[in-house]
Parts: structure tokens; C-alpha cells; sequence
């Protein structure tokens, strides 16, 4: 895409926009808190000038010719530019600006940590899924009936296993056994 610029002065609307964007680049001599704040100055200033984008209505953009003069005129990359939109979005208010130059005291520490959108909060994980009693029988039947089918011999340990599977439940039975006969004596009384 070529730009062709006119040099009647009602078909560029941004002379203005350019001669404030200049003098604020001019401005910024280093990354100190002055230096920052020009920063946000300069994009505070491209921000106003963002219209509706064609493709995606919701989204605002910096027009196009705007961004190329913008580049061209203050020798500064299109990243640069973008990173300084980012900044006059992310803190709205000047004082904002300067809490968010507090804590970030370079330009490299604010277009890597400061501008960097904040990270969800991880998702809280599901708690250890607790099976039912009948599930787990039910689980332990298709083991045993898989064993048989496929003829399964068992070692000293597994036998040993199975015993104390055996003594477990056979004292669980005892219990509902009790609980059972103490349910029926309640209803009868």
C-alpha cells in the first residue's frame, strides 16, 4: 500500500496531532520518570485519535495514516508506538501513570511487566474424586471375574492382600449387621 499524502492542507487532518507527537518524542530523553510519563503523554494522545476499525467493529484502531506519518515523522517503530498506546490504555489517569512508573521504574520493566495483561488466577483443581462403596465393589467384581477369565495365578502377596480385603469386609458387614438390628429395635420400642 503506497501513502499518498496531498499537500492541500484540508486533506490531512493530523498536522496537529504530528506537531504534539514530535515535541513529546523530542521530550522523552531517557527512561527516567519524566521520560515515562511523555510516554504515556504520547499515547494518551494517539488514543483519542483510535477509530472503529473496519474489519472488527468493536475494536478501535489508530488509523493507518496516522501510524505511518506517526513512524516516519518521529522515527520510532510501530511497536514503540504501540507500547506507549498500551501504557495510556492500561492506566487511564495520569496519576495511575505515575503509580504504574513507581513501580516500574524502567521503560524495559513497564513494556515486560507492567503492560503484560495480568494472569488469570489458576482454576481451583477438582477434589480427589472419593468413589462409592458400590462403585468400588463393583470395580473389584470385574478385576476378579477379568482374573478368572483369563486364568490368573496369584502370588503369596496378592493372596495375602485378598485375605485382608476379606477380613475388612467381613467386619463392615458386622457393622451394618449391628446398625441394622439397632434400627429395627428403635422402630419396635
Amino acid at each position: 500500500m503506497q501513502l499518498h499524502i496531498s499537500k492541500e492542507p484540508s486533506s490531512n487532518p493530523w498536522p496537529a496531532t504530528l506537531a504534539r507527537l514530535a515535541s513529546l518524542e523530542f521530550q522523552i530523553q531517557d527512561t527516567d520518570k519524566a521520560g515515562m510519563l511523555k510516554r504515556w503523554e504520547f499515547g494518551h494522545v494517539l488514543l483519542k485519535r483510535r477509530v472503529p476499525n473496519p474489519v472488527q467493529k468493536k475494536q478501535q484502531i489508530i488509523p493507518r495514516e496516522l501510524m505511518a506519518l506517526t513512524t516516519k515523522e518521529c522515527g520510532i517503530s510501530r511497536a514503540e508506538i504501540n507500547h506507549r498506546i498500551q501504557f495510556a490504555e492500561r492506566y487511564p489517569t495520569k496519576k495511575e501513570a505515575t503509580d504504574a512508573v513507581s513501580s516500574h521504574p524502567s521503560w524495559h520493566r513497564m513494556t515486560h511487566e507492567g503492560l503484560i495483561a495480568k494472569k488469570r488466577p489458576a482454576k481451583p483443581r477438582a477434589a480427589k474424586t472419593v468413589h462409592s462403596m458400590a462403585w468400588l465393589l463393583g470395580r473389584l467384581k470385574q478385576e476378579v471375574a477379568k482374573a478368572q477369565t483369563q486364568h490368573a495365578t496369584l502370588t503369596r502377596d496378592q493372596i495375602k492382600d485378598v485375605e485382608d480385603l476379606l477380613t475388612s469386609l467381613t467386619q463392615l458387614l458386622d457393622q451394618v449387621d449391628q446398625n441394622d438390628a439397632a434400627q429395627t429395635r428403635r422402630k419396635v420400642s
